[in-house]
């Protein structure tokens, strides 16, 4: 019969089963006391959760409680902070009013957008300010949402540009590749025959021309390539050459390896190299050892990427995975302090196409980090891709990227703004803050164009008001000579050396500012003769601006 009754009692409503009281109240904003609809209510007895309720439209809630107490009551609703009441104690018949007012922070900005212009190579710091006028601690985090020129359903290793080398050079065998001053330059072998080459596209993968690669001797020339961000940088054998953007050699040292597959690291001012299944190892920029790391692989290019998210930087590309032996190229990324490594991608391929040299740039898009990937082999058109790695808004920084507010308060993030990054144009951006006071961002659009400043704050009386070029000097010249171009505004120069005939003997692009810059013509890959150079300067949207010719003398 005991039995029979706990069951019954079971499934009796509470107020019929035990002496009941009620529990009534509201719940409401304390900021602005505007009742709080579908916040919650709940009631725990020593510590164990007894009844659970939310509030109606009004933000009145009822709950019917077993007689006795204490009680603690616990209002909640998102982007507030929990309200309690704690000791309530309850009598059979009792109504007992309890009333909450949740306190929560309020999030305000300004400027609520930013507008900058600025010249050329020139940089500057616009402040935005967070305010909060409510009653709790505001806590925030920044981040970046990119311009609408950008497809924002592209992912991670998305191709982005693909350069086929052979069917612009002829060459059968590239090697290495890097990114600098709007230029991709990329090693070949010159189809197996001296001289070997370093080609020249420009950013859409328009062919330029090339020049010879300084000492490299053997057929196969540099493995790879990598930059300082003024030099470059290549190994055929286990020298070390480093070499400007025309090809004149700078200096050279040698390294550990025979060849050495290199990359340079901007964080340390270091070398990172190796070859195949040889050790990694850590060089000065002299070619002494640092240290050496394992090696899981068997090497053919290594990159650094400087904002890793797992701060496993050098990248490194190998030819065979050891699970899958060659039917797969494969990346590992290692971290530089530990050692660590961790595998990043199986990149699948047929028998004759494997990955050669590598190498990561935030210069090809003013928009993310994109990996530049030699794909190289037998019986196969030689190519270059550039693959999407990670957003990096490169021209804006923000700091500090999260922080809090206490009540009553205000905060400033310094946005950084360098024009000395990205070419004249013009940008998009936004900076998205988010943080405990609403499930939305709060987005600040961000507008920079590079360029002359057309509101009149930028000083232009010293600039001159029309184009010119100069006279070459020396003319006759070797092995290089240079031409002075006068701009009254920055322009896009496209460079053309043509011989006698008539024929393209190299092609170049180069950004330059308003005022006097200086062009440089290498003479290294060319033979003793006569040239002419063009010179024509290119709006943003392509269109000739202005044309001059000079003529050449070139004697080896």
């Amino acid at each position: 019969m005991r039995c029979a009754l706990r069951w019954f009692l079971l499934f009796l409503p509470i107020s019929m089963a035990f002496a009941t009281g009620t529990i009534i109240g509201t719940v409401a904003d304390y900021n602005s006391r505007t009742p709080i609809a579908g916040a919650t209510v709940q009631v725990f007895n020593s510590d164990s959760l007894h009844r659970t309720t939310t509030t109606d439209a009004t933000g009145a809630y009822a709950i019917t409680v077993v007689t006795g107490g204490p009680y603690t009551l616990v209002a909640s609703e998102p982007f507030h902070t929990d309200s309690i009441a704690q000791h309530v104690y309850v009598d059979e018949g009792d109504v007992v009013q309890e009333y909450f007012l949740l306190r929560a922070p309020i999030f305000t900005i300004e400027p609520t957008s930013l507008q900058i212009e600025l010249a050329p190579s020139d940089s500057i710091n616009e402040t935005i300010t967070i305010s909060n006028p409510g009653t709790d601690t505001l806590f925030w985090r920044a981040r970046y949402r990119l311009g609408l020129d950008r497809d924002e359903t592209d992912e991670i290793w998305d191709s982005l540009l693909v350069i086929n080398v052979q069917q612009a050079t002829g060459d059968n065998r590239i090697n290495g590749v890097v990114f600098l001053n709007g230029v991709f330059y990329i090693a070949g072998s010159n189809s197996a025959s001296n001289p070997n080459k370093i080609y020249r596209f420009d950013s859409v993968g328009t062919y330029l021309g090339s020049f010879n690669q300084p000492n490299a001797t053997n057929i196969i020339g540099y493995r790879t390539l990598a930059t300082d961000g003024v030099n470059i940088y290549g190994s055929a054998e286990a020298a070390i050459d480093v070499f400007t953007t025309t090809g004149t050699l700078v200096r050279r040292f040698n390294g550990p390896t025979s060849p050495n597959r290199l990359t340079f690291d901007p964080v340390e001012r270091c070398i990172w190299t190796g070859d195949s299944y040889s050790p990694i190892y850590k060089i000065d920029t002299l070619g002494n050892v640092i240290r050496s790391y394992p090696n899981s692989g068997s090497i053919r290019g290594m990159s650094v990427h400087p904002e890793d998210p797992d701060g496993y930087r050098l990248y490194v590309t190998n030819s065979m995975y050891p699970v899958q032996g060659r039917d797969s190229s494969w990346y590992y990324k290692m971290d530089p302090v530990t050692g660590n490594t961790m595998q990043m991608r199986v990149m699948e391929r047929n028998t004759n196409y494997e990955l050669a040299g590598s190498a990561i740039s935030n210069r090809w898009s003013p928009y993310y980090w994109v990996m530049l990937q030699v794909w190289s082999g037998s019986s196969v058109e030689q190519k270059v891709v550039v693959y999407e790695q990670q957003v990096s808004v490169p021209w804006m920084q923000v700091t500090p990227l999260l922080g809090n507010v206490p009540q009553n308060d205000s905060a400033t993030v310094t946005v950084r703004f360098n024009a000395s990054l990205i070419d004249t144009g013009d940008y998009r951006a936004a900076v998205l803050f988010s943080g405990n006071h609403a499930a939305d961002f709060t987005e600040v659009p961000v507008d920079l164009h590079v360029g002359v400043n057309n509101a009149g704050e930028t000083n232009t009386a010293s600039l001159p008001n029309s184009f010119s070029l100069g006279n070459p000097y020396p003319n006759p010249f070797n092995p290089e000579t240079k031409v002075n171009v006068t701009l009254p505004e920055a322009a896009t120069l496209q460079l053309v050396l043509f011989d006698v005939n008539g024929r393209e003997i190299q092609r170049d692009r180069i950004q330059t500012n308003a005022g006097q810059s200086t062009i440089t013509i290498n003479g290294a890959s060319i033979s003793s003769g006569t040239y002419f150079l063009s010179v024509t300067a290119l709006s943003r949207t392509g269109e000739t601006k202005w044309n001059a010719n000079k003529k050449l003398v070139f004697i080896k």
